[in-house]
């Protein structure tokens, strides 16, 4: 798992990038803050990771869902779409983007 992989190498590293999955950095980041190792996602679009109180050490190169999601919000405004509907996987991450719309 990617917390036994975290543990395996946080007392080497100045730092590490970690992957796509938002579930998984959730808990990562947690310990990284815990250990003062900071972590950069190069994917992970939680907007719960955000938080800088909660997260001190996570940064990423890829929006939130919270951004993403009010951009998406304006492009279906200009299309003049008042009604739509959102297909998406029924996991905590797509319901709150959805939410977001």
């Amino acid at each position: 798992s990617a917390i036994r992989g975290y543990e395996s190498i946080r007392d080497r590293i100045d730092g590490f990038v970690d992957g796509a999955a938002s579930r998984t950095n959730v808990h990562v980041a947690q310990l990284g803050a815990l250990d003062g190792v900071p972590q950069l996602s190069y994917y992970s679009s939680a907007p719960e990771l955000s938080c800088d109180v909660q997260y001190t050490h996570f940064g990423r190169s890829y929006v939130s869902d919270k951004i993403s999601s009010s951009v998406l919000a304006e492009q279906l405004a200009g299309y003049g779409w008042q009604h739509y509907g959102v297909l998406h996987v029924r996991d905590e991450w797509a319901v709150g983007y959805q939410e977001h719309l």
